[in-house]
């Protein structure tokens, strides 16, 4: 049994095909399998202020803004957030805090001894689109180049 049938005429058109959904499937494990990671959850100032004062800030990476700090983070201890209406328990978060009168090391210093800050520079967001909206862009591509293979031929009579 061939993979091209006698007659077809056009075997590029079946290679376009199978090209085509073998790279739709590979973006559909990614997405299912990257949306099961570990759940990174949007804490309020609140939030964040009453973990510093519990002592259960574990790592912080600080991205400084113009006017907030964007703050990514890792909790000692899973602690209880209520999203969408029920508790879940969450171990990393992000948040953004203001710049106060004190830094933002120096108030969690204060509750959380020895514990590691790093401050990162802003990055790019180019890129970030790009990686964003690039799976977008490849099904739409497969989609017309898949339309376009699929139209019937334009015969004179």
């Amino acid at each position: 049994m061939s993979l091209f049938p006698r007659g077809s005429g056009r075997p590029a058109r079946l290679v376009g095909l199978w090209m085509v959904l073998v790279v739709v499937s590979v973006l559909a494990v990614q997405f299912y399998f990257g949306m099961r990671g570990t759940q990174v959850v949007d804490l309020t100032d609140t939030q964040f202020v009453a973990e510093v004062q519990k002592g259960n800030i574990q790592k912080l990476a600080v991205t400084p803004g113009r006017d907030v700090d964007e703050v990514h983070g890792e909790l000692k201890t899973a602690s209880p957030v209520t999203v969408s209406g029920r508790a879940v328990p969450i171990k990393e978060f992000r948040t953004f805090h203001s710049r106060g009168n004190a830094p933002l090391s120096e108030t969690v210093w204060a509750s959380n001894p020895g514990i590691e800050i790093v401050t990162r520079p802003a990055t790019s967001n180019f890129w970030t689109a790009i990686q964003n909206y690039l799976p977008f862009v490849v099904l739409i591509l497969a989609w017309a180049f898949m339309v376009r293979r699929m139209q019937a031929p334009k015969t004179e009579s």
